[in-house]
């Protein structure tokens, strides 16, 4: 009587059945790995864009001063905003927008007469796809209220930032700002 199941090794089959199981499970888990990252830092590219903005409208709301003539008498800033230009703010460390005191009084960054407070790169790996009302606007918070402009329009606006992985370009997030100053993360 043959012990078929008294066998104390593995067969060369069972072996090789095992070692392909092993193999296209860790290819399964490094590509979703992959892209599971690349979903993260895009996340976290767009919930730190939503902030920059509302960072700019509460330093508008608190008054924060920065003084716009840096010398005597003390001329303050008019309000804060966020500027982006889709083809010209990249440079070696990537990508980036600019948080901005407004100066000039025209609700819109001026880079002659506008403090550059902060420029803020997006992770590498992530680029800004799609500006909306156009390729160069900013958001602009005019206090006390704060009053929001976008593309120097204080009503009937509705700004859109889109960003993406630069080498898939199918995962998006959108952050919408509208004239009533609401941040919404898409």
């Amino acid at each position: 009587m043959h012990k078929f199941f008294d066998n104390k090794g593995f067969a060369l089959i069972e072996l090789l059945v095992a070692m392909a199981i092993i193999v296209i499970l860790s290819f399964t888990i490094l590509f979703d790995f992959d892209t599971g990252q690349k979903k993260l830092a895009l996340q976290r590219d767009a919930y730190k864009l939503a902030q920059d903005i509302k960072r700019a409208q509460e330093m508008a709301m608190s008054g924060i001063e920065i003084d716009c003539d840096d010398g005597l008498p003390f001329v303050p800033a008019v309000g804060y905003g966020i500027h982006f230009k889709k083809s010209a703010y990249k440079d070696a460390d990537g990508q980036f927008y600019i948080l901005f005191a407004e100066c000039s009084g025209n609700e819109q960054y001026n880079s002659g007469t506008d403090i550059e407070v902060e420029k803020i790169y997006l992770i590498k790996g992530i680029e800004i796809t799609k500006l909306k009302p156009s390729d160069d606007f900013g958001i602009f918070f005019q206090p006390p209220d704060p009053v929001t402009y976008i593309s120097n329009f204080e009503t009937g606006q509705t700004a859109e930032i889109e960003i993406s992985c630069e080498d898939d370009t199918s995962i998006t997030r959108s952050i919408i700002v509208n004239n009533a100053g609401l941040v919404e993360v898409k």
